[in-house]
């Protein structure tokens, strides 16, 4: 069955999925502290977002920090804000940490596993005391919030070398809820290549194309180590590149990841020189042989077009500077 709820976003209806979904949509209406572990880009962000937005506190602040993302430096006055004169270049009345900010809703904390010892110290002792204070300030705040933590990273390895602290592992770790790869779930991905070819059609204003068997065998073959995230970036480049009513699996020569071309079948390679040969040439007929205009159409530069000109041997007559 298709959730309609807060795992709507969530695509597939696989076993492996479903088992996810279930145990999160359970999950969602306590108030247990959850560890989502998975691989990068397999959704981890959207499972959160539902897992909140399927508990009593969905019309409070969701706060999504990424902890990869922030500087070592600016990790403590990111979490727990400052007090106005703190230190020089902040704001002059203060600012609120993220932790503040999620005052009676979720925390979502993305790549815990990158949180540096001292900062997940100052973590446990909010999540033991429930309270926090600001950078300069001497007075705690109070804070209600419901911690969901997500990691691609084995913390059992790192706690057993002494890389992430035992006990906040224990405290995150209540619930754990495993999100598949998306080798494991391969019946799911015709349905995600279908909303996101309708995503980028609507965004770049193009038709959706449709997939013949090839195409989709191709897609159903390559083992997707980037998970959802990079198939979502090859269907976005398709939509980009083609302008075909359906596509072949010579379209996808050009999209694919280099990695992906064991899956690609042998002459496929001379198909997507010929394939780019007849472009270059359909491209310079619209635009009357203005090489300016159809480097700028086929998203490369001028030099590379004269490259490829030259590579290709495309000499046309009516061709001008």
């Amino acid at each position: 069955m298709e959730y309609t709820g807060p795992f709507a976003e969530i695509k597939g209806s696989s076993s492996a999925i479903q088992k996810a979904k279930e145990l999160a949509l359970k999950v969602a209406s306590t108030e247990a502290t959850v560890l989502i572990q998975g691989e990068s880009g397999v959704g981890k962000e959207l499972f959160s977002q539902g897992i909140h937005d399927g508990s009593t506190r969905n019309n409070k602040p969701f706060i999504p920090v990424n902890c990869g993302a922030i500087p070592e430096a600016l990790f403590e006055s990111e979490f727990f804000g400052y007090e106005k004169g703190s230190f020089t270049g902040a704001h002059k009345e203060g600012k609120p940490g993220k932790i503040e900010l999620a005052h009676q809703g979720t925390l979502f904390l993305d790549e815990i596993g990158i949180l540096p010892l001292d900062m997940q110290a100052k973590l446990l002792r909010v999540l033991q005391e429930r309270e926090v204070y600001r950078i300069g300030g001497s007075s705690a705040k109070n804070v209600d919030i419901r911690i969901i933590a997500a990691t691609n990273a084995d913390l059992k390895k790192m706690v057993q070398d002494g890389q992430f602290r035992e006990d906040l592992y224990y405290r995150l770790n209540v619930v754990t809820l495993n999100i598949p790869p998306l080798r494991e779930r391969k019946e799911d991905i015709p349905v995600l290549i279908s909303t996101f070819i309708d995503e980028f059609a609507v965004k770049y204003k193009k038709l959706s194309p449709s997939l013949n068997k090839t195409a989709l065998n191709l897609f159903i073959s390559y083992e997707w180590p980037g998970n959802i995230r990079e198939l979502r970036n090859v269907v976005e480049r398709l939509i980009i590149f083609n302008d075909k009513k359906a596509i072949e699996a010579i379209h996808l020569a050009d999209v694919f990841p280099v990695e992906a071309r064991t899956v690609i079948p042998e002459g496929l390679a001379y198909d997507k020189a010929k394939l780019e040969k007849d472009r270059i040439t359909e491209v310079l007929k619209t635009t009357h042989g203005n090489k300016s205009a159809a480097a700028k159409k086929l998203g490369i530069s001028r030099v590379s077009l004269y490259k490829k000109l030259k590579d290709y041997q495309i000499n046309l007559n009516f061709v001008q500077e």
